[in-house]
Parts: structure tokens; sequence; C-alpha cells
């Protein structure tokens, strides 16, 4: 089990703090760090742009590349600025469960929640970049990190707050980048992960060469992932935590506009919160993205004695769990079915079907994950003599939740309902 008096176990992935609850309050720096942060905000952007309109691969691995410098500047930066001192001193949340990924919740202030946000989004694009994902999980990831530089962009020190950064137009130079030779983890290069090509470092002028700390080497945000599938089975589930708990405190915002009436406020955090759903489906899938006899021999064993004191359950995720609450008030301050909301408050019905209809679809995706990982065996809790296993436990959960689901949305799965139970 990790040491949680150990800040960084050797080879391991640094432990995250999640700023719980979330501050909305935005953060104030000075210039030069917005313009850090409009750059990595920028540089997402134009990742997304090249995808989405078949850039050729080289332009598309050149803007990837300038991303995840750009973010790792960002990370660097603000983590220098804001740091949480001696974290893995906090208590877990849930115990053995927070210690085993290495997550710890905490208020924070805005400062450092705009710093371990980062980090994360940093860590989790540069191992995005080495795994082998479907294009539109790669694209619902990064839009899921756009957002939440967009949510968390912060205003100038001596201005309004919510103010628009004022960092300069960021562009990826032309020509392709120069290629270097392989490198350690924590370091820019071209380290060969399992099962993945080799990755090239950053064009000269990128942000990541604006102002990095001097004292880069000993923040959380120097740790570089370089593909290793045990790594990132940790760090990509940070980013879901992360996703989750922004998830349901903009369900919650939408929940306490809807009861105030204010429709359009509402819809608007709903639509934000269903972009994070789908980034934290796929990064449910990142973080599964690799081949299934390793997750059976060498991942699935540590969520068991000996190496933890108890078996692992998802049903520990205190942050999945927060969100599940959100969804379960919104559902509770919106209860129409879908037509009926129709006739009176339609932007709001069609906000809260895009909100069902993704957390629907990511307990499907979480289906076949399982079926691809864990095959026919049971879950890690489930005994011997239980007639399910972790797949068709699964199953059965989104067919009751399509049902309760089914008056609320406008495409409900209405031929289960109808089916004898």
């Amino acid at each position: 089990m990790v040491d949680p008096a150990e800040p960084a176990p050797s080879g391991g992935v640094p432990l995250l703090v999640v700023g719980y609850p979330v501050q909305w309050e935005r953060a104030r720096f000075d210039a030069s760090t917005r313009a850090v942060w409009a750059s990595a905000e920028a540089s997402l952007g134009m990742l997304m742009d090249a995808m989405q309109r078949g850039g050729n691969s080289t332009e598309v691995a050149r803007r990837f590349e300038f991303a995840v410098d750009s973010t790792a500047a960002l990370a660097a930066r603000l983590d220098a600025i804001a740091p949480v001192e001696e974290p893995w001193r906090l208590p877990p949340p849930v115990p053995v469960h927070s210690d085993y990924f290495r997550v710890r919740h905490t208020p924070l202030t805005p400062h450092q929640q705009a710093a371990q946000t980062a980090v994360a989004v940093f860590r989790t694009l540069a191992d995005l970049r080495l795994t082998m994902l479907e294009i539109n999980d790669v694209l619902a990831e990064v839009a899921s990190m756009s957002l939440l530089f967009r949510l968390l962009r912060p205003a100038s020190a001596g201005g309004t707050n919510g103010s628009t950064p004022d960092g300069p137009p960021v562009d990826v130079p032309a020509g392709p980048p120069p290629t270097q030779p392989a490198a350690p983890n924590g370091s820019a290069g071209t380290a060969t992960p399992n099962g993945t090509a080799a990755g090239t470092a950053a064009p000269d002028g990128t942000a990541a060469d604006m102002a990095a700390p001097d004292n880069l080497a000993e923040s959380a945000a120097a740790y570089r992932p370089d593909g290793d599938w045990m790594d990132r089975w940790f760090l990509v589930h940070h980013y879901y935590f992360v996703l989750n708990v922004y998830a349901a405190a903009l369900i919650h915002r939408a929940v306490e506009h809807t009861r105030a009436g204010a429709d359009g406020p509402a819809a608007a955090a709903l639509a934000d919160a269903a972009v994070l759903i789908r980034g934290f489906t796929a990064a449910m899938i990142h973080s599964g993205a690799m081949p299934a006899k390793y997750y059976q021999d060498v991942v699935r064993p540590t969520m068991s004695p000996p190496y933890v004191p108890i078996n692992l359950t998802g049903v520990m995720q205190i942050e999945h769990r927060r969100y599940r609450a959100a969804v379960e008030e919104l559902i509770t301050a919106v209860p129409e079915p879908y037509a009926d909301l129709m006739l009176t408050r339609p932007e709001l019905a069609d906000a809260r079907d895009e909100v069902l209809e993704a957390d629907l679809l990511d307990l499907e995706r979480h289906i076949t994950l399982a079926a691809v990982l864990v095959g026919g065996e049971r879950s890690l809790v489930q005994p011997g003599t239980t007639t399910q296993n972790a797949t068709s436990t699964l199953r059965k959960m989104r067919h009751m939740r399509a049902a309760n689901y089914c008056p609320l949305m406008q495409f409900g799965d209405r031929w289960l309902t109808r089916m004898s139970r």
C-alpha cells in the first residue's frame, strides 16, 4: 500500500489534492502568469481544431506536443506559486481507497485549486499523447480540459473577478519539431512507453520556455508520464476524480438556478456538466488503455490483499458518489417528464436530457470496459457463490438506470420499461 508519509513513491505517480468543495472564485494572477494560462488554454483549442478538421499526422503531433508543453509550463508555474504543503499529511477521504489512488480532498484557495487542476490536466494530457485511444474519446478528454481552463480562467490581479486573461495569441511555429534522444521520466524527450510509439520534443519557442520556476524539479508538476500502464491507472484516475467533482458542482449550481427560476444559467451549467461527464467517460476508457492480460496480471492484484488491507471497489469512490448525489438532486428538483417540461421550460428540458444521456452512456461504456479487462470474472468484492459477475452487475445497473430515466429523456429506453421485471 502507498505510504501516506512518502510524498512521491519511487517510480510512482505523485499524490494529487482535489479541492473540495469547488471554489468558483477565480484566482488572481499577474500578467505573465495569465499569459502562460492563455497559451495553455489556446493550445488545447488548437489541438482540437487540428483533430476535428482532419489535420495531417505531422500537424496533429506538433499541436499535441505543443499542448503538452504548454500545460506543463502552466502546471509548473502555478504549483510553484500556490503549492499544497505536505499534502500526504492530509487525512484520506476514504481509508485505503484514497491511499491506494494517492488522492486527498481538502478546501483549497482559488490559486491552489487552479494549480492542482492544471497539474492533473498536464499529467493526463501527457499520457494521452502516448495512448492508443479512439479519436472521439481523445477529443472528449481534451474538450473537458479546455472547459476546466475556461471555468477557472484567472482574473487580472487588479481587475474585476472573471476578467479574461490578457495573454497574447499563441500558435504553433511552422515546420516539423526536432526530435531528441530518449530521456528519463520528468524531462522532455522520446521515452518509449509500453506498446506505444516514441514521441517528439516540443517546437522551439513554445510555452514550455515561458518563465519556468527555479524549483521545478522539486514541484509536484515535475513528474512527467512516460506511458507506463500502471502509472496510467493512477494518474488518469486522478483526472477522472477531478471531473466528477466539477461535474457535481456544476449540476448543483444548475439546481440552484432552477429553483430561482433562472433557466438560462441552469441550462448553461448543465451543458458544461455534460462536457465533463463525457470527459470522465473518456478518462475511464483512457485509464484502462492497456492489454487485458496486463490488467489482470499486474493492475488488478494491487487492489486486493496483501497489497492493500481490503478488496477495493468502485463504490468506494467518494468523488463519483458526490456526482451521483448531484444527479439525484437534479432529478428531484426537476422531476417532470421530458414531454411536459419541454412545453413549459424547453431550454431546461434539453439540458437535463443531455446530462442524463451522457450519464447513461457512461455506464454503458463501463460495461464494455469491464467486459474487456475483467472478462467473466466476478468483481473483487463479489462472493464466489453469487450468480452475477462484474459485467452482468453493471448491466443490471444500466437497465435500472435506463428505466428510471426513461420518462425524463427525449429518447428513453421505452422498450425496456415495457418488459416485465
